[in-house]
């Protein structure tokens, strides 16, 4: 049946547009993104009678000609740019993300079970800096040095650049009139430098300030500071510069060491913005250096067309990341070895970490390894790659066994990489049980548990030792 959109069936789609371009949306830009976004065909694409509108492309201009998002964005020359009240309605009226890629709502997210969190872990440091300080820290960092400095991090927050002028300005506004804001939360990392959990955003507004990069402007309170750039702030105005440097901002510090799986945790709990990061964006900002380097790398291979999944939140990465920790886990029990985590949230920073800390000749074999077997397995599999059936949504599970399969197995033909994986789909199924398969229970129920992960290794040992005689 066809579908016809309304113009309500627009907005969340549109605001969602609006919060990812950062440096703000036109109607003609929204239009474009929808249209590509939503493929609207049939009467939807018809063209209206003397204009050079098509139906759907109206149903856009109705949202602002109709004040349906008027309250939700904020609007500069010309360009939209999403305002607070704009990423509550988002985060209100979204479901996951996710959902529509998988296979169930639990997919491409990090599920940790019996995780042992003591007490100390949950006592971060509570201290000031003044803005001062914190400047300091971030140039050291803009300089090249990596020690004791401050990082903001790009990857870290989606939704870097969502301010009006306005809006910052009110917000540097605040920082002189000593008005309250919350707290920011910093994790630090081997070196000492403080990486941004929450607060990129004030953070970034006042750097920016400090670097001219905006004049104020719509400020109340101090009319006579509008259209002053930081620069600016001389002779008598000068005791609002010293105000903003010597405004004492409290950190919650969470020392280095603090359990990957709580520092995600922390986030998720202390952003109430409605902006939630997911854990592989955390993982990315932490964890920046050559494993960042290398997902970035392989995701640029697989851009456009020719991506694994939709890149947006770094869905692509995290399954990149998956295979990698999935291989390293099936080696251990290949050799042998004790293969075991706290958490699937730590094993997966520990990924991370170990990358990081390794020759560029080793990361480069990674990169070469996930690209050979992905194209392998896509040549074999064609568009049945890593699902259950053709037209299905990629079961992450189904991508990092698949890919294991088709690297242990990579110099046997094709039909014999086909049976591995349809054995170990049926391994100890039951035929005359139409109930779920083992394989089924083990990536429905606490699939990342260690023990699942433990018994998933096993049996494609087990294949790959049938396979190779």
């Amino acid at each position: 049946m066809e579908k016809i959109y309304t113009e309500k069936d627009l907005i969340i789609p549109a605001l969602q547009i609006i919060a990812d371009v950062t440096y703000g949306v036109t109607t003609t830009m929204l239009i474009d993104k929808l249209t590509e976004k939503l493929k609207p065909y049939g009467r939807d694409m018809e063209v209206l009678k003397g204009r050079n509108d098509t139906v759907f492309s109206q149903k856009v201009r109705n949202l602002i000609s109709h004040k349906s998002i008027s309250k939700y964005v904020d609007v500069e020359n010309g360009k939209m740019f999403i305002n607070d009240l704009g990423l509550l309605y988002i985060a209100d009226n979204v479901e996951d993300e996710y959902s529509s890629y998988i296979e169930n709502n639990d997919d491409f997210r990090d599920e940790n079970y019996t995780v042992e969190i003591f007490e100390k872990n949950f006592a971060p440091d509570d201290i000031y800096l003044s803005v001062s300080d914190l400047k300091r820290k971030y140039d050291r960092l803009m300089a090249g040095i990596d020690e004791n400095a401050l990082k903001l991090n790009p990857d870290f927050q989606r939704y870097d650049g969502i301010w009006s002028t306005k809006n910052r300005s009110l917000f540097i506004e605040s920082i002189i009139l000593n008005i309250p804001i919350p707290s920011i939360y910093l994790s630090e990392d081997s070196k000492g430098t403080l990486v941004v959990i929450d607060g990129r955003q004030r953070l970034s507004t006042l750097f920016d300030f400090m670097e001219d990069k905006f004049a104020l402007k719509g400020l109340t309170l101090l009319e006579k500071l509008n259209g002053k750039k930081y620069s600016k702030l001389t002779g008598e105005l000068s005791k609002y510069r010293t105000k903003i440097e010597d405004r004492s901002l409290h950190i919650e510090k969470l020392r280095y060491g603090t359990s990957s799986t709580f520092v995600i945790e922390t986030f998720e709990r202390v952003n109430t913005k409605g902006a939630k990061l997911n854990a592989q964006e955390i993982r990315n900002a932490i964890h920046q250096g050559k494993s960042t380097q290398l997902l970035n790398d392989i995701s640029k291979i697989y851009s456009k067309e020719k991506q694994i999944v939709d890149q947006k939140r770094m869905k692509d990465k995290y399954l990149i990341l998956r295979y990698f920790a999935m291989k390293n886990f099936y080696l251990s029990i290949k050799q042998g070895k004790n293969a075991s985590f706290s958490s699937i949230s730590d094993y997966l920073s520990n990924t991370m970490k170990n990358i990081n800390q390794s020759s560029d000749e080793k990361v480069e074999e990674l990169k070469n390894d996930f690209t050979n077997v992905y194209e392998r397995a896509k040549d074999i599999f064609s568009d049945a790659a890593f699902r259950f059936e053709v037209g299905l949504p990629i079961n992450m599970i189904l991508f990092e066994t698949t890919l294991i399969l088709v690297s242990e197995l990579f110099n046997k033909n094709d039909d014999k990489i086909r049976l591995a994986l349809n054995k170990l789909i049926n391994f100890d199924r039951n035929l005359e049980d139409n109930s779920e398969t083992p394989f089924e229970k083990n990536i429905k129920y606490h699939r990342d548990s260690e023990e699942n992960i433990k018994e998933r290794m096993l049996w494609i040992k087990k294949i790959i030792g049938e396979l190779s005689d």
